[in-house]
């Protein structure tokens, strides 16, 4: 018996000892906040107070959810013109890997303009959103399109700038930080699978991602109303038709509407779609043509677009088809709109 209780014993030391060889010590994760330092443009925006400078009075003391005073310390508008602040360099040390950033911003945009909102390194875009038109003061937040890098984390900047027609009451923005997050290797007090910011953010932001409305959720951007880009959320660059007509040797015009203050450069590919599509045939419209195309910001333009053979022979053929049009903007992710593509009326008689 008593050799039994010695096994026993031995088998749960043994346990213990290699749980404690294998099990991972836990990540140390901090958070840091960095405020605007520098002023890069200005534009025609009006700073109040007068005589400070834009990233001065941008750099408030506060963290979402608490609001900042709306009295003073902001920068209006009703003109398209950009307003560019940088912000301090997060001290990033030794062993840190940054897993994720985050742009908060408090703004209320105009009657009458929306809102461009990017995240950039330099001259380099990281991420944006588009606010409509017409909506109370409160935080947003732009998170990039993937994780930036230690060079870029070093030159950080926001870049507002109002967009929209017709007459309007001023666009507002009264504070602005970034938020960096990091994770390390565990020591001292995060072995015990503790975590700490350093920086620390009360409470949570109310919107996110590109686009998002106070409140409301985040989702992939669409093309146009509609077409997967959520509720109230502005897509970077508009197709607002449902339908379009092939012209000849198979070109379509299509209007697209750039609505990102950067301007918009991208391709925009074409696919057959539905039950008298092939894999084959799919796969070949996918190849080719690539129709590149470059809008200056707030710019509305036909942009021609060569459709692959087979479908513009399909469309001859059977009067109309469903067609997806992607539009894939540099920097950020494809979107795709369902159109129907009718032929041109009396293209078939001419033939004849």
């Amino acid at each position: 018996m008593g050799s039994v209780h010695l096994r026993r014993s031995l088998t749960l030391l043994f346990l213990a000892a290699a749980l404690c060889v294998v099990a991972p010590a836990s990540a140390f994760a901090a958070e840091r906040v960095v405020r605007p330092v520098q002023t890069y443009s200005a534009g025609t925006w009006t700073i109040a107070p007068a005589g400070a400078l834009t990233h001065e009075v941008l750099a408030d003391p506060v963290a979402a959810p608490s609001a900042p005073d709306t009295g003073t310390g902001y920068i209006a508008t009703k003109a398209y013109t950009p307003s560019e602040v940088g912000f301090a360099a997060p001290a990033i040390t030794t062993g840190e890997t940054v897993t994720d950033i985050t742009l908060h911003t408090y703004f209320a945009t105009g009657s009458g303009r929306a809102l461009t909102v990017e995240l950039r390194s330099g001259a380099t875009l990281l991420g944006f959103i588009l606010i409509p038109e017409g909506l109370p003061a409160g935080w947003y937040e732009v998170k990039p399109f993937g994780t930036p890098t230690l060079g870029q984390l070093s030159d950080l900047r926001m870049r507002a700038t109002a967009v929209g027609p017709g007459t309007s009451t001023d666009v507002k923005v009264f504070a602005a930080y970034v938020v960096v997050s990091t994770t390390s290797p565990a020591s001292g007090p995060a072995a015990t699978g503790t975590t700490t910011s350093t920086t620390p953010v009360s409470g949570p932001t109310t919107n996110s991602g590109t686009g998002a409305q106070p409140g409301g959720t985040s989702d992939t951007p669409g093309v146009g109303g509609g077409d997967g880009a959520g509720a109230g959320v502005t897509a970077p660059i508009t197709l607002p038709v449902q339908m379009l007509t092939l012209a000849g040797e198979g070109m379509l015009a299509v209007p697209l509407t750039c609505r990102l203050a950067a301007g918009c450069t991208g391709t925009v590919t074409t696919r057959l779609i539905g039950s008298a599509t092939s894999a084959r045939r799919r796969k070949v419209s996918n190849k080719k043509p690539r129709n590149r195309f470059r809008l200056a910001a707030g710019q509305s333009k036909r942009v021609p677009v060569q459709l692959d053979r087979r479908t513009a022979r399909f469309v001859k053929r059977k009067k109309r088809a469903k067609v997806a049009i992607t539009i894939a903007i540099d920097g950020a992710t494809p979107v795709t709109k369902q159109v129907t593509v009718a032929a041109r009326r009396g293209a078939a008689r001419r033939r004849k």
